[in-house]
């Protein structure tokens, strides 16, 4: 049986504490704050029966009391079968504990995967919100915990940026390029690390400017295809730094191409701790719909692959 505790005391009252550990898992998280592991994403808040998780751990709320206490379990695919809370402790007026509690058993899998790593990248995050947390209401932290190097080298390599697609919901840039009905859209979204640029052109470099190298290899098999019809190519788009900027602002740019064959918008925006990619496209002719017919295939795994090939930032020293 694992029972890993993490507390530290605060110079707050219980009710100041109370209130920013309400924030966790909100686009204005004051709690979960650690640049090792993802930020918590749940589908409904802390209401209990909320689905969600940081990264590749996933769990759902199974008790929540406002101000006091949220009581997350785990997923069994993570290797440990039990709970995880956040636990707000009053001492006087002028004084709370946040602590962090995991009781869980491990599986087979785990039992191999919690001591050798998990327990490691665990006990730092955690430590990193409570260093985060008392930076937050002190103004500096009096015994900072920072991660071993190897640590904060190795976490990021372990982990993959978890994507996945969303419900349409393009910024107003995007909204206003795309004329008419598209004949198809779609959008992938990924939650932003701590320390994950907050603009939309760094993010536009790093997904579209270095594909990993299935996805080139299929780009190239693409242009071998579409180039007896006259349609242009990825090394002529790239050859004009990739796609034309059709509007741009402080969280969202738009680029775009319109081709004989179908137009497309491709929309980046970064906000409410999420960066999303959105893709439009309408058909000009009937070779376009012949084009999507074979590329829609291969489409989200294209987009899914370049974003999960994004690096994520050096955590701060």
């Amino acid at each position: 049986m694992i029972t890993n505790v993490h507390e530290r005391t605060f110079p707050v009252s219980p009710d100041t504490l109370g209130a920013m550990l309400e924030t966790l898992a909100t686009d204005h998280d004051r709690v979960w704050h650690s640049d090792l592991v993802q930020p918590i994403t749940l589908d409904r808040g802390l209401n209990v029966g909320s689905r969600g998780g940081h990264g590749q751990v996933r769990y759902h709320v199974i008790e929540h009391e406002p101000g006091r206490l949220v009581r997350f379990e785990f997923h069994r695919s993570i290797g440990l079968v039990g709970n995880h809370t956040f636990e707000v402790v009053p001492h006087d007026d002028w004084h709370a504990t946040l602590r962090h509690t995991i009781e869980a058993q491990p599986t087979r899998r785990g039992r191999v995967t919690w001591p050798l790593l998990i327990k490691h990248i665990h006990d730092n995050a955690v430590e990193d919100m409570l260093d985060h947390i008392e930076r937050t209401v002190t103004g500096m932290v009096h015994r900072p915990a920072p991660a071993p190097r190897w640590v904060r080298v190795l976490a990021p390599r372990l982990r993959r940026r978890r994507v996945r697609q969303s419900p349409l919901a393009p910024g107003p840039l995007t909204s206003a390029a795309i004329t008419g009905r598209p004949d198809a859209a779609d959008c992938y979204t990924t939650p932003l690390l701590a320390a994950d640029a907050r603009d939309p052109q760094t993010w536009i470099r790093e997904v579209f400017g270095k594909p990993p190298r299935t996805v080139s290899t299929l780009m190239r098999l693409r242009d071998h295809l579409v180039r007896p019809f006259g349609l242009r190519t990825a090394d002529t788009l790239r050859a004009k730094t990739l796609f034309p900027v059709l509007a741009s602002s402080a969280d969202e740019v738009v680029m775009g191409v319109d081709d004989r064959h179908l137009s497309f918008r491709v929309g980046v925006l970064v906000a409410d701790r999420r960066m999303s990619v959105t893709t439009a496209v309408q058909f000009n002719h009937w070779t376009g719909r012949l084009y999507w017919a074979v590329v829609r295939w291969f489409h989200p795994y294209v987009v899914r692959s370049m974003i999960r090939s994004v690096p994520f930032a050096k955590p701060r020293t």
